[in-house]
């Protein structure tokens, strides 16, 4: 008889916890989480964080749903969580060991920057290097920071380029072996938004 009273009770309190619930996200047609800046997200305590796995906030700063998973902040608004790097001329005329920092590519073709250290033969970025047709989106409105992304070669050609590596800051180092060089020798960088 008490098994029964205490299903009786719990079924009744599930149905207006229901109830309650279901008139008012009718009232205010669905749920409204937290706004916050990125400087209030930010300012969001160590002890605060540590037990907040899984916090939802709105970043009225991004525009964007954010959420904690335990150690950094990751938010929905990105399409692709990963894309390909943009084009760039590499020299395999000469022999020998060279570094190149591929976040700076990156970010001079999408971004408006003019700075000295943009190579003599390399485009300006803001210089229409993007066709599109009239009417289409800016895709380019979101330039990632350098400790924002992953950084991976998936291939090359082994007979030109060797001793191939890429640090956490997006600087490519590779040895140019000058040998069988061809229209197809090829190296290929991912970048995948952490």
């Amino acid at each position: 008889m008490k098994t029964l009273k205490i299903r009786q009770i719990l079924l009744a309190i599930t149905m207006l916890c229901f109830a309650t619930i279901g008139a008012n996200a009718q009232a205010v047609k669905g749920t409204r989480i937290p706004q916050l800046s990125t400087a209030q997200r930010n300012s969001i305590s160590a002890i605060d964080i540590n037990t907040a796995k899984g916090q939802a906030i709105y970043n009225i700063d991004t525009n964007c749903i954010e959420y904690w998973d335990g150690s950094a902040w990751r938010n929905f608004c990105e399409n692709a969580r990963w894309f390909y790097m943009p084009s760039i001329v590499v020299d395999v005329t000469t022999s020998g060991t060279f570094a190149r920092d591929l976040y700076l590519e990156y970010k001079k073709q999408f971004a408006d920057t003019d700075d000295a250290s943009t190579p003599a033969n390399s485009p300006k970025a803001g210089t229409a290097l993007v066709k599109s047709e009239p009417n289409a989106p800016n895709p380019f409105n979101k330039i990632y920071e350098a400790n924002a992304l992953y950084y991976y070669v998936t291939g090359y050609d082994d007979t030109v380029f060797s001793n191939v590596g890429i640090t956490p800051q997006g600087v490519l180092t590779y040895t140019v072996n000058a040998v069988n060089v061809s229209d197809a020798t090829y190296m290929n960088v991912v970048f995948v938004v952490k």
